[in-house]
């Protein structure tokens, strides 16, 4: 039997108070981060304390799921709390940071989008590539396949990618600090990254400023840029910085030395 919401409540308290690092090891935040995330939540959703958990230790549930990858079980004997009750609080915790989501994760408006600092103090990347916003590829997440979605003909095979296993093809968009501009989930792991970037076009969740542009691999080249919408290397010369840093020689020619820039 597991015991009351003594233990998990005064396990958050203790990691809280206790040294900075364990806190940031639990969730992957840090002490004074994981305080303002749960006040946002506090005062701006839904999510209330519950017979079994307040709020912090719903979201160190939540954050501890994510940060470490584990299941149910190994969080529920973490916390002491029952399964059933693991379940939903990491469910109430991700309906509610969705509205986190939608004020954050927003492409830039306007013509007047600034360079990013990382290119306009780089005498390497300086004027060069000082209409880039930042970059735009596809990632593959993992996805369970359950229900009237696997009783369709093939559908659990649109799911299963290149590498071997079941996911979905994920577009996003991310600037030069690190931060999502854009997530386009929904399309089966056996898609193209280009027909996802494509949808996302097509239906108004994707554009960009006027006269700038994105950065994308290869597999998004296209003779127009898809409207001058995206910068892609040349196929062909060495582009991956690891190809570089085997190489014994400089760039000899135009193409070699865009790719190394833009890699």
């Amino acid at each position: 039997m597991f015991k009351d919401s003594y233990h998990a409540n005064s396990l958050v308290v203790k990691l809280l108070r206790g040294h900075p690092e364990r806190i940031q090891i639990e969730t992957r935040l840090t002490r004074d981060q994981f305080k303002l995330l749960a006040s946002w939540l506090k005062e701006n959703t839904q999510l209330t304390a519950s017979k079994f958990a307040n709020i912090e230790t719903k979201l160190c549930i939540f954050l501890f799921i994510c940060g470490h990858g584990v299941s149910q079980r190994t969080t529920a004997n973490q916390y002491e709390v029952a399964w059933s009750q693991i379940s939903k609080f990491f469910h109430q915790v991700l309906d509610s940071l969705v509205l986190l989501a939608k004020s954050n994760i927003v492409l830039p408006e306007g013509d007047d989008v600034p360079v990013p600092t990382r290119i306009r103090h780089d005498p390497k990347m300086w004027p060069f590539f000082k209409d880039c916003i930042s970059a735009v590829d596809g990632t593959l997440i993992y996805a369970a396949v359950k229900g009237l979605d696997r009783q369709r003909d093939g559908e659990e095979g649109a799911f299963q990618c290149r590498k071997g296993f079941l996911a979905q093809n994920v577009l996003g968009c991310v600037d030069f600090d690190m931060n999502f501009r854009l997530i386009y989930p929904g399309w089966e792991g056996s898609t193209h990254d280009v027909a996802v970037f494509k949808d996302a076009r097509e239906k108004g969740e994707f554009h960009t400023p006027h006269g700038r542009y994105w950065l994308t691999d290869a597999g998004y080249i296209q003779a127009d840029g898809y409207g001058g919408q995206i910068l892609a290397p040349y196929i062909g010369p060495r582009y991956y910085l690891i190809e570089w840093k085997k190489g014994r020689h400089r760039p000899q020619m135009k193409e070699e030395l865009f790719n190394l820039r833009h890699s």
